[in-house]
């Protein structure tokens, strides 16, 4: 009924860093329940592109500190191979959190909780502002080589038009609005 009335372009699924476990390689389960999600999702929003977001980093505390865990790649792994079988568009938020800095740079900027698990308001701005640059990179490269084409072209041409100027000075029956 809601997709009757509004209709979705984009459905975002975002779910999986409380099962990933230090430890923890075998996500196989995991991906067949995130296919099942976008089948569902397939169901109830038809025509909408479907994007699963990847598990932001989470780390541990250790003898030495906190340190990344280290299933973060296999569910990481596990949520693009769903993703794929399922032909759904897939975006990395843990490679995203790396690109600013980690967990560890996002609970400095308090961005993330001090359990160096959950990010919050301030990193979900921080991840947002990222998914949506990605989500328009294409977009805004293409805006931007139209826009440079439009300027060249605009450069190539005379800024008057000599044959319609001389038209309209010499010919005394010309009219400019006919």
């Amino acid at each position: 009924q809601h997709q009757a009335q509004v209709p979705y372009d984009l459905v975002i699924l975002q779910y999986g860093l409380n099962i990933m476990q230090q430890g923890g390689f075998g996500y196989s389960n995991y991906g067949r329940q995130i296919e099942q999600m976008v089948d569902f999702v397939r169901q109830c929003f038809p025509g909408a592109a479907v994007l699963v977001m990847g598990v932001s980093q989470r780390w541990v505390k250790g003898e030495g500190g906190y340190a990344p865990m280290d299933a973060l790649g296999s569910m990481v792994a596990s949520q693009r191979a769903a993703a794929e079988r399922m032909g759904a568009a897939f975006w990395p938020t843990s490679e995203a959190m790396q690109a600013l800095g980690g967990m560890d740079a996002f609970v400095r900027n308090g961005w993330a909780c001090k359990d160096y698990t959950h990010f919050n308001y301030g990193g979900g701005r921080q991840i947002a502002e990222a998914l949506f640059r990605a989500l328009y990179a294409d977009l805004y490269a293409y805006w931007q080589r139209e826009t440079e084409h439009r300027i060249q072209r605009a450069e190539e041409q005379p800024l008057l038009n000599s044959e319609l100027v001389d038209v309209q000075l010499f010919n005394p029956s010309f009219e400019l609005n006919p």
